[in-house]
């Protein structure tokens, strides 16, 4: 394909990580950083020091245990434990999973790994296969004691094995175990650390739970640089105490999702007593021109805005910096050049590659993606296949090239919806209401809370409290065909949110729209009011 295209951007993939294991990077992090504060929950921090000798401690009885190479599950609450646990883990050789509030539905769902022992800080053993062993009991540990002095062999460790386990979502289907190896998180974490500059000076954020892979853009980049990890319970301590959290402990680099982003800054009009505050990273959900409006009037000039798009399958896919002084930056719509170690095209529904401008499925090419579900050779063959050594992903996200070779999101496949056998985007119809300048932000779904009746909705914000539908449906009727119009409209202060900050588009599917006064006209699809008006027009002539 022709470079100059765009919808193939063909990039040299590096072979030179610093590190071939994990193991090797954090022991080198911990002497070189060992005076440097390593993590930090609610104020109680420790050295890198502590963390090694923390992390040791559980290698140790790991492998006196004679567990190597195995799969050891972590189901701790206290972050500082967790990640003590995490890096133990991957001391004695073995690879974790992480078992929090919000990924559980993935061991409910019945996806399992082999799992040999479970870490946990209380009783409850949480894997039925798995035999458990408290926290505690390890920390209590001698390290004098004999069958504690065990060393693992260089040889033992191998680039290629399994580093980490993550579920998806589960937002189509039921949720599925994507495994990472040493080799992929490694190139992907010193690709942030090189791009980011991040350093031993550095403070990063952790708002997201650490059972799912967006964490990995904060923890390893936080550790193999010497930074200090600052974890912060969204969930618990709630977004609006986030800024205070930041200018307390003069966090540099921040990692969100977008539509947290857009509460902080809905309700702070000023950031710029931030001056530490140095690198925002967005990703999650597409951003906007209201995002780049909020960073661009709420944040010091100094502040620099990525705008990223990640999968749980490859992590890192495309970036794109945004200068708070550049005021014209191109595409900001766009999520940027794929990553140095990515090769991405667009592909039609008859799998041919589109050119530039042509929206189809994002297509993923790497040696440092995930290469199957794990226990799910169905789903595997369904969106992942092999040239050689170089791993193909189909995404399942909608998007398209422009002919500078920037990409741009464009929705889930499967937020393409059919009414009456006319294919409606629903991303599209968003962004659409988005440019409306009085809407600040806007979901628009497909609302079952009455089964008889699916409605396309659109919910929104807007710092006008007085707007109305019909203002809004005046404003979309010239640029949107009328089977993409929403039929209700409905203001909300606050979207619901999940545990990483991103818009929980489930609880809108189901928002109880009964108790919402809604017209017929406003409800019916369009072939059936199209029918009901012609007989009510025959009546009038004929009886």
């Amino acid at each position: 394909m022709d470079k100059s295209s765009g919808t193939f951007i063909k990039r040299s993939i590096s072979n030179d990580v610093p590190f071939l294991h994990m193991r090797d990077a954090l022991i080198n992090s911990f002497k070189k950083n060992s005076k440097q504060f390593a993590v930090n929950e609610a104020g109680q921090r420790l050295s890198y020091k502590e963390l090694h000798e923390r992390a040791g401690k559980i290698e140790q009885y790991l492998l006196a245990l004679n567990i190597r190479n195995k799969w050891v599950a972590i189901n701790v609450k206290n972050g500082i434990d967790h990640i003590s646990a995490m890096t133990g883990i991957i001391l004695s050789g073995n690879y974790y999973i992480s078992v929090t509030d919000e990924n559980r539905i993935g061991f409910e769902a019945g996806a399992m790994l082999p799992i040999r022992i479970v870490i946990s800080d209380c009783a409850e053993n949480i894997y039925p296969d798995g035999h458990a062993i408290l926290l505690t009991d390890i920390f209590s540990c001698q390290s004098e004691k004999g069958e504690l002095q065990v060393a693992l062999h260089p040889g033992e460790l191998d680039s290629t094995s399994n580093l980490c386990a993550f579920f998806t979502s589960g937002s189509t289907s039921k949720p599925k175990i994507v495994v990472q190896t040493q080799r992929n998180i490694l190139a992907d974490t010193f690709l942030q650390i090189i791009d980011n500059d991040i350093t031993a000076s550095d403070k990063l954020d952790l708002v997201f739970s650490i059972g799912f892979s967006a964490s990995l853009s904060c923890i390893f980049p936080a550790l193999l640089a010497g930074a200090e990890l600052c974890i912060y319970n969204l969930k618990e301590d709630g977004i609006h105490g986030l800024i205070r959290f930041w200018d307390a402990w003069r966090i540099t680099y921040s990692t969100l999702a977008v539509s947290t982003f857009h509460s902080i800054c809905r309700f702070h009009h000023s950031l710029k007593h931030l001056t530490c505050l140095r690198f925002v990273s967005l990703s999650a959900e597409p951003a906007n021109s209201t995002t780049i409006n909020y960073f661009k009037t709420r944040f010091l000039e100094s502040v620099v805005l990525e705008i990223a798009y990640a999968t749980t399958e490859t992590r890192s896919v495309s970036s794109l910096k945004i200068y708070n002084n550049d005021r014209d930056a191109p595409f900001i719509n766009s999520v940027g050049r794929p990553e140095n170690n990515k090769d991405v095209y667009i592909l039609s529904e008859d799998n041919s590659v589109l050119p530039a401008g042509e929206t189809g499925e994002i297509v993923v090419e790497s040696e440092y993606i995930a290469s199957e579900y794990f226990g799910d050779p169905e789903e595997t063959a369904r969106v992942f296949s092999r040239k050689g050594s170089i791993i193909v992903y189909k995404t399942g996200d909608n998007g398209y090239f422009n002919d500078q070779g920037y990409l741009f999101y464009a929705g889930r496949k499967h937020n393409e919806v059919k009414i009456n056998g006319v294919k409606v985007y629903l991303l599209y119809t968003e962004k659409v209401i988005l440019d409306i300048p009085e809407i600040s932000n806007c979901v628009v779904v497909i609302n079952r809370s009455l089964p008889e009746m699916p409605v396309i909705t659109a919910f929104y914000n807007s710092p006008e409290f007085n707007i109305s539908d019909i203002y809004i449906k005046q404003q979309l009727e010239s640029k949107l065909p009328a089977s993409h119009i929403p039929r209700k409209y409905i203001f909300l202060e606050h979207f619901p949110l999940t545990h990483t900050g991103k818009i929980d588009r489930k609880k809108l599917e189901v928002f109880q729209l009964d108790s919402v006064k809604i017209s017929v006209t406003e409800t019916q699809p369009e072939e059936n009011f199209i029918k009901t008006s012609i007989i009510n027009i025959l009546k009038k002539i004929f009886l």
